[in-house]
Parts: structure tokens; sequence; C-alpha cells
């Protein structure tokens, strides 16, 4: 797949491995992306995950339409809490499929 740099204006993930993303000219090993820049991120442990741990994500204008956690090698739901603050919040759960 060719990724031309010109057609946007936001971040661009340009490589994904086992040691994080790079994206533009930084690497990165937990990120926070949106459509106007991308971030290093401090996740917590995944069982303590939180909204506010998002916070910043779920602020942006317009709001996402989702979220995209990496969960590892293992595909695990995040905690209930968070997935009802991030859905009350207008973020869809959209499960595995």
């Amino acid at each position: 797949m060719r990724m031309d740099r010109e057609k946007t204006d936001g971040p661009m993930i340009s490589a994904i491995g086992r040691a994080g993303f790079k994206v533009d000219d930084g690497y990165y090993t937990a990120l926070s992306i949106s459509p106007e820049r991308a971030d290093g991120w401090e996740p917590p442990a995944f069982e303590a995950l939180g909204e506010a741990d998002v916070a910043a994500l779920l602020a942006v204008d317009p709001p996402p339409e989702f979220l995209l956690l990496g969960t590892g090698s293992a595909l695990r739901q995040p905690p209930l809490a968070f997935k009802k603050a991030v859905e009350a919040r207008g973020v869809r759960d959209r499960g595995y499929g």
C-alpha cells in the first residue's frame, strides 16, 4: 500500500512493530493520536483504564466515533466502567469485529 504524505495534514503512522509506532519523525511505544496530532502516551495498567486516561481524545472537536485500544498479544475487553463512560460520551462499542 502506498501512503502519500501530501494527502493529509495530520500525523501519519508509517510503521508499526514490536517496539512501537513510527509517526512522522517520532517513535512511540504507546500512542495517542487524533486527526491533528500524535503524542506519546503512558497508559495505566489495562485493568485500571479510566475515562480520564483518554480525556484529551474525547475532547477533540468533532468528537471521535471510535477509540482503538491496543491490548498486546491477547485480545481483552476494557473495564466495564471505562466502556460505559466512553459510550456515554457518544463513542460506540464496536467489539472485536
